[in-house]
């Protein structure tokens, strides 16, 4: 838990990343990936920002997933590795799990 935000990262190997994927009570599903084959990026640092631009989570050397717990909302998740950075929007509702794959090319 980073400032009353509840999240889980891991999913190196098969068998954990089958674990995290049956874990439920998180709304955002964040993969990171390389290259156009996908494969798994680890050791990235992720930030997570309010629709207004405030930081509200900051990860260092985590992936390849991440799973957070947020309220309703916009948000902007901000992904470094490799000397690139890499973003996207989303849109939480509360209802189904957002999945969003940062993929470093």
């Amino acid at each position: 838990e980073q400032n009353g935000i509840r999240y889980l990262q891991g999913g190196i190997g098969q068998d954990e990343a089958n674990a995290l994927r049956q874990t439920q009570g998180y709304n955002l599903h964040i993969t990171l990936s390389t290259g156009p084959e996908g494969k798994f990026q680890t050791g990235a640092a992720v930030d997570i920002q309010s629709g207004q631009g405030q930081p509200l989570l900051n990860l260092q050397d985590v992936g390849p997933m991440i799973y957070v717990q947020l309220p309703p909302g916009h948000y902007r998740v901000i992904g470094q590795a490799e000397g690139q950075t890499v973003q996207q929007q989303v849109s939480i509702d509360g209802k189904a799990p957002v999945k969003v794959n940062l993929n470093w090319p």
